[in-house]
């Protein structure tokens, strides 16, 4: 998801009921009302729509002050019509700290950008109720408040002052959502539920861990500590679905939709382009490897994955490191020793790969720098018993002996 601020909101008459909004999450929707729910870098679930580029863009629900009607509006346009309905900035301010939106040193400094921050998050903490409500709750327009209303009703933190420590919470709902995401891209099939509660633990048991700690020190307010990122979200949910990786069969894995059976693919095509032979069970190896900790597969590239095999091809191919380094295919080295066997020996070209041993053996050069030359090649194929079976060579011997007879005038 794009992270653009587009200047965007709804039309002056914004629908006031259930069945209204429930059409903007709908396929009936028109394009450019249409609403989804989707997933920032962070994880956390938010509100998008597509813009005119086709990239999707973080919106808010923001229900008027009369708790009647709503309108979906973009940052800028939620941040304004907050600060619009509480009209008293410093209120405002002080209701979002004490609720734990606010840190103490936005707080403290009267920080425009940390106010702006806060608003987001309640905004969004709050789209995220009307959605689960629209979905869950059958008395729908009761949980429809203003976000005035909606800051009242939020418990104050101890001392009714902001959070000392604060931590992350996901409900089942999240992340149930997250890893059918992940499974579908991953293995093109949605999770589980014994896979949906696995990652739901896993998830919990490491946000009661990754929490932020504040301390003051002098007169500035000081935080440690880190919440769980992308990064992290991708490595726990990795480690959800490498169980059904492994209980697989190798073929239904391989024969699969999803990017773990696009990218054994991709790695055997790359492989064979360096001229290594990558059985699918290798291919597969390296692209639970990527799932580990540090790897590039749950990010949707195989960086790393590649470069080890294209070291592999330097250590194999020793004399063509330069070529290698330079971006030169050993398959397309392969390909121009493929045509000349095809021709001179009378095969089919397709019968003739990278892995051939006369090719292997053109390319290898005894180790001598570069690749044979053709001229060495030609000779190579001569020596071989097949070439003299060849229509090839049997006019190659015809015409040698016409040009014996017509040194000797036995032919005209």
């Amino acid at each position: 998801m794009e992270d653009r601020r587009e200047s965007y909101t709804t039309g002056a008459t914004p629908p006031t009921n259930k069945s209204d909004l429930l059409k903007r999450f709908g396929d009936t929707a028109l394009p450019e009302d249409r609403l989804e729910v989707g997933f920032d870098q962070y994880g956390r679930r938010i509100i998008t729509q597509a813009g005119q580029t086709g990239a999707a863009y973080q919106r808010f629900l923001y229900v008027t002050p009369d708790g009647k009607n709503f309108s979906v509006l973009d940052y800028n346009g939620v941040v304004r019509e907050v600060k619009k309905e509480f009209k008293n900035i410093e209120q405002l301010r002080t209701s979002l700290y004490r609720k734990g939106k606010l840190t103490e040193k936005d707080y403290v400094t009267k920080s425009d950008s940390g106010l702006s921050e806060a608003i987001l998050e309640a905004a969004n903490e709050q789209s995220k109720e009307i959605v689960d409500a629209l979905t869950l709750d059958d008395n729908f327009e009761a949980k429809f408040t203003s976000m005035t209303n909606w800051l009242n009703t939020r418990p104050d933190y101890v001392g009714g002052e902001g959070p000392s420590q604060r931590g992350q919470e996901i409900t089942k709902l999240d992340a149930s959502q997250m890893i059918d995401a992940f499974t579908i891209d991953m293995l093109g099939r949605e999770a589980t539920p014994a896979e949906q509660k696995d990652f739901f633990e896993r998830v919990s048991a490491e946000m009661k861990k990754a929490v932020v700690k504040r301390k003051t020190v002098g007169d500035k307010s000081v935080e440690s500590g880190s919440f769980l990122d992308q990064e992290d979200y991708s490595r726990i949910m990795a480690e959800t679905i490498k169980p059904a990786i492994r209980g697989t069969s190798l073929e239904a894995i391989a024969s699969g939709t999803g990017a773990i059976a696009q990218s054994i693919t991709t790695l055997k095509t790359y492989a064979a382009n360096y001229g290594i032979r990558l059985s699918t069970q290798e291919a597969l190896d390296e692209v639970v490897g990527g799932l580990q900790p540090g790897g590039s597969l749950t990010t949707g590239k195989l960086d790393q994955q590649q470069q080890k095999i294209k070291n592999m091809a330097k250590s194999f191919y020793t004399n063509l490191g330069d070529s290698i380094d330079n971006g030169v295919s050993i398959k397309n080295l392969a390909n121009q020793f493929a045509n000349i066997k095809s021709q001179m020996l009378e095969v089919p070209l397709e019968s003739v790969d990278v892995f051939d041993k006369d090719v292997q053996t053109a390319l290898r050069n005894n180790g001598k720098t570069g690749v044979m030359s053709t001229t060495e090649f030609d000779v190579l194929l001569r020596n071989k018993p097949e070439w003299g079976k060849t229509k090839n060579a049997r006019d190659e011997a015809a015409r040698y002996a016409n040009d014996i007879l017509k040194m000797f005038g036995a032919v005209g």
